[in-house]
């Protein structure tokens, strides 16, 4: 545990000092210093693992041997329809590279975009870091590399949202639908993102979501076979996989965002993250019944830790010090929930770290 416990520790001790010299009033690229320690520890940690950290890496060396051996004009119609994924394995082994170089771009291209999204959105570093750490988008960046690069991907597709670029949005998608076909339940992002919703929406909101999660299963029975056939054979494992902690948590994230912030001090970024924290609520009702709604809900719970710390700064009934004191107790709690709780559920295998030379 000790490089994850790197992982946290520097980025605090930065954000310690920055915090005691605020008066300094330093600009918000050296506010968000924190973050991009954390991230390129983050990338460190990602690229030099062994293959033994990470349930399926193993696996996906011996793929990438295998895309190595396959000749470009047979690589398509003998391999995974995935064809970005495919692509990027062909060109680093065709460049002379073996999975160990592989694993270095691959931690390159998922984590510059996540670090570029926390720098440029996040208002309090340590509350977000604090929060992406028990997401199990952190952990599955050690396993799932195909998804882990869809939604890193996806990353630039909120950011053709956010300009009002739909036809660059749409053309991302399909990238990312490349490496993972999940990521085509990004498309809902451009329409949901620009959406005008006030305080007040969030108790027509709540019978919505009652319906949903009492009919999650004959909703998730009625839409999942529309997905295709891959994604049908799901229905065969419908089961209660007790999913329900971060369903509340979550249900607890969009009730704050909507309650506490002041509606005239709400700029369009901090509305639009809100919006998508409204589909990710509505897709974790049905992780109770099986796994796939937590993979697709990966592309919108990314932007959590980004939308908690603004609605924060944003709760004007308060003074600066109890804001101060909400984020604190917000990173001492799920920073401690990391480690006592979610670090001690290895489900996917990444503990403890192995770096590639051990």
């Amino acid at each position: 545990m000790v490089p994850y416990y790197i992982l946290v520790a520097v980025p605090f001790l930065m954000s310690v000092v920055q915090f005691e010299s605020r008066a300094r009033q330093m600009t918000q690229k050296r506010k968000n210093w924190p973050i991009l320690l954390f991230f390129a520890i983050y990338a460190f940690l990602l690229a030099f693992r062994d293959v033994s950290v990470g349930l399926d890496t193993t696996r996906y060396s011996t793929l990438f041997d295998r895309y190595s051996v396959t000749a470009w004009d047979s690589i398509f119609t003998s391999l995974e329809k995935e064809g970005g994924y495919v692509i990027l394995n062909k060109v680093v082994s065709s460049l002379h590279g073996d999975f160990r170089i592989f694993l270095f771009i691959v931690a390159g291209i998922t984590v510059i975009p996540l670090a570029k999204l926390y720098y440029d959105e996040s208002e309090n570093s340590m509350t977000s870091i604090a929060l992406f750490l028990i997401l199990p988008v952190f952990l599955m960046n050690f396993s799932g590399i195909r998804q882990g690069l869809a939604i890193s991907i996806g990353v630039w597709a909120f950011y053709m949202v956010k300009k009002k670029k739909l036809i660059p949005f749409i053309l991302i998608v399909l990238l990312a639908m490349s490496f993972h076909a999940s990521a085509f339940i990004l498309f809902p992002m451009y329409p949901a993102y620009h959406m005008r919703f006030r305080k007040v929406h969030i108790f027509l909101f709540a019978p919505i979501y009652l319906l949903i999660f009492l009919f999650n299963e004959q909703i998730f029975r009625s839409v999942v076979p529309l997905l295709g056939s891959d994604y049908s054979e799901h229905l065969e494992s419908l089961t209660d996989t007790g999913a329900y902690t971060m369903l509340v948590l979550f249900g607890i994230f969009l009730v704050y965002s909507f309650l506490v912030p002041d509606e005239d001090d709400m700029d369009n970024s901090t509305r639009g993250l809100r919006n998508l924290l409204l589909i990710a609520f509505a897709l974790q009702m049905f992780t109770p019944l099986n796994r796939l709604a937590m993979r697709l809900n990966y592309y919108y719970i990314l932007y959590i830790p980004v939308l908690i710390p603004r609605i924060t700064s944003r709760f004007k009934w308060v003074s600066p010090f109890i804001r101060d004191v909400i984020n604190i107790v917000m990173i001492v709690f799920f920073i401690g929930y990391y480690f006592f709780s979610t670090a001690g559920t290895d489900n996917l295998g990444i503990y403890p770290y192995v770096p590639f030379w051990a």
